[in-house]
């Protein structure tokens, strides 16, 4: 996987992320989605 297709991977996830977290809500797995959140950010720079 190129970074190109990291990044856009990465941005479709952040901005689908309150959609992923109520799935996740859901399910009762906020631990995953957090640690997705933390790597993006961390990613990101933000």
């Amino acid at each position: 996987m190129n970074e190109k297709v990291l990044i856009q991977a990465i941005y479709s996830l952040y901005k689908n992320k309150n959609t992923y977290v109520e799935k996740m809500n859901k399910s009762g797995q906020t631990d995953g989605v957090e640690a997705v959140m933390k790597l993006i950010r961390a990613y990101a720079g933000m």
